[in-house]
């Protein structure tokens, strides 16, 4: 929910105290009416998490609620190596037009191309997964593979694909990771979401730093590949901590506990 879309509720006449504020990405400008007074504040990353809390917010009233996977659907295939994987690095995200440059910074979309063509000259099997792609086949080179599953197909893709990737500048975590990560597979984003959870490389999950150039990120992807799965790993139990954690079914007792206290 945006900014505007809260103080129109509140205009409406909705007192804030009867307000759960969902924050979905890590939005460092984003300006929220009367924040100090919501009932309370769901934010996906501990990244946003931070944010909330120097803006002065009670830290009862933050509540780490990170993205959500149905573990029912999405985890580690019984027995599948690295060669039968059928995609080595796959992207998510939206295309955006030329128009939208604010989106299109945001979300690294002239390094994402770059890594397109780059990972694509290397040999390496290339998919994207996300709106408006199919619009941008010329700019992706034909090596790219451009996805559109129905979202039943998602474990399936997650399950055999290496790596999944995202570049973009303020996430580092859409909902598609906490699925990859259940699913066996390796992650690389930026630093400002979910991957705060992890060192980098523990678990399978690995981050960039701020400003990385294409040569960095294309280093780092290989030294990634040249490694095993995570499901072949020793697991440390942060992997599956955070798992537990963002299960649909633990996150739904934890808002019902969270807005219905007395009858939980």
């Amino acid at each position: 929910m945006s900014g505007r879309r809260i103080a129109e509720i509140l205009r409406a006449g909705i007192p804030p105290r009867r307000i759960v504020y969902y924050a979905p990405h890590v939005e460092i400008n984003k300006t929220v009416p009367r924040v100090k007074e919501l009932y309370a504040i769901l934010a996906q990353s501990l990244f946003e998490f931070n944010l909330f809390l120097t803006k002065g917010v009670d830290p009862r009233r933050v509540q780490h609620f990170p993205a959500g996977v149905n573990r029912s659907l999405f985890y580690p295939p019984q027995s599948i190596s690295d060669a039968s994987c059928d995609v080595d690095v796959l992207f998510v995200g939206s295309s955006y037009s030329s128009r939208q440059v604010g989106e299109r910074f945001r979300k690294g979309y002239a390094l994402q191309i770059e890594l397109f063509r780059r990972l694509s000259e290397c040999g390496l099997r290339v998919a994207v997964v996300g709106p408006g792609w199919g619009e941008s086949a010329d700019l992706l080179g034909s090596q790219v593979r451009v996805l559109d599953p129905p979202y039943a197909e998602f474990p399936n893709l997650m399950r055999s694909t290496r790596l999944l990737c995202s570049v973009a500048v303020q996430e580092g975590g859409p909902l598609s990771f906490p699925e990859a990560l259940a699913c066996g597979c390796s992650t690389l984003s930026m630093m400002t979401g979910f991957p705060l959870g992890f060192a980098s490389g523990s678990e399978g999950v690995w981050h960039m730093p701020m400003g990385a150039t294409a040569d960095e990120w294309l280093n780092q992807i290989r030294l990634i590949l040249s490694q095993h799965r995570p499901s072949h790993w020793p697991s440390s139990g942060v992997r599956e901590k955070f798992l537990q954690s963002a299960d649909y079914e633990c996150l739904g007792e934890k808002l019902a506990s969270l807005c219905f206290p007395a009858e939980c």
